[in-house]
């Protein structure tokens, strides 16, 4: 007798093959289950529909699907499979923070930046996950201030000015890494480019935190490799490929011809690719913080421009629900392939 392969194995058997696509290449298991639910709807699901058969969606390559409530429930399944699949370890996933650096009174002090937000619903029952791609209302940056000074001993023009500071590298940092999980493109030498800029930004800020001659030296070759992998995905995204050159300004020339918007006499100070090779092995005039770290803002606003220029779904202002929701009137059916697997709506009436 034909073996009929029932729904949840169906659903399994895809998130098997899309975890090992993931875990290959470097995803930490507490992100995957978002990565693997839009990939199950851009690539593996069919439809989904309510009781009544009427269709609600059907894949048009738009990231539509992130806000409606259907989509939440399919998290909902892809998150209790890994739960189920990774035990102790999902529970217990890698700290969610972006690193970035700040110059308060001369001095370099790391930051890690939270790359998403959990706020409760119904005790013991739900929880909202958000990814925000900016610093949200009831946030305050200097909290996130590694082994910070001590704030409370500033004026007031002081403070404010560390604000701001915090403030402009959290919300580039956050818009950076929020905004490349959603680009558009699965080819591995672009998803290598995309990985790429917030690990080179995590190393010059820790570079810079050092705060000598040679940690300085070298962060230039990681903002330099940062701005060269964004560009690069950028233009890959776009054209197809990418012109073999570590000049930025030539890179940022073509960027501009395919929506980047940048302002290129930011780059009048940045060091030619000759004297970066340099640096990357302590060579050279740039050993100051104050000038690295000047670099390193450039760095972060140029890396954001040729993020925002890329095709992506926007994920900042979407929310999903997690744990398990409400029953509510009402179902629907996400069909894998030919075999459907009903979930509950949210919506009364539905």
């Amino acid at each position: 007798m034909k073996h009929t392969e029932a729904p949840g194995e169906q659903l399994g058997r895809h998130l098997e093959f899309l975890d090992e696509i993931l875990a290959k290449s470097g995803v930490p298991v507490g992100q995957r289950p978002f990565h693997a639910a839009t990939d199950l709807i851009r690539y593996k699901l069919v439809k989904v529909s309510t009781d009544s058969g009427k269709t609600r969606y059907e894949p048009d390559g738009s990231s539509d699907f992130l806000e409606a409530y259907w989509f939440k429930a399919i998290y909902k399944m892809v998150d209790d499979w890994y739960r189920e699949r990774f035990g102790v370890r999902f529970d217990c996933p890698p700290e969610a923070t972006v690193k970035g650096v700040v110059l308060i009174r001369s001095t370099p002090f790391v930051m890690k930046i939270p790359v998403n937000r959990t706020r409760p619903d119904q005790p013991g029952k739900t929880v909202w996950i958000s990814f925000p791609e900016e610093i949200e209302s009831d946030e305050n940056s200097t909290s996130w201030l590694v082994r910070g000074p001590n704030l409370s001993q500033m004026d007031q023009a002081q403070s404010a000015s560390v604000i701001a500071a915090t403030d402009d590298v959290a919300d580039s940092l956050r818009f950076i890494r929020t905004n490349l999980m959603g680009v558009e493109g699965a080819d591995p030498e672009g998803l290598s480019f995309r990985r790429g800029v917030i690990t080179h930004l995590e190393r010059a800020a820790e570079l810079i935190e050092h705060q000598d001659v040679e940690a300085a030296s070298k962060a230039w070759w990681e903002l330099q490799m940062a701005l060269e992998s964004s560009l690069k995905a950028l233009l890959l995204q776009k054209n197809g490929r990418y012109p073999y050159t570590h000049d930025l300004v030539e890179l940022l020339t073509l960027g501009q011809t395919v929506g980047l918007v940048f302002d290129a006499g930011k780059l009048a100070g940045w060091p030619k690719p000759s004297e970066v090779s340099g640096l990357r092995y302590g060579h050279g005039g740039r050993q100051y913080t104050q000038t690295v770290f000047d670099g390193y803002r450039v760095a972060l606003s140029l890396a954001r421009a040729a993020v925002e220029a890329m095709a992506r779904m926007r994920l900042g202002k979407a929310r999903f629900q997690i744990q398990q929701p409400p029953w509510i009137v009402g179902g629907m059916q996400v069909e894998f392939g030919d075999t459907p697997i009903a979930v509950a709506s949210d919506q009364p009436g539905e």
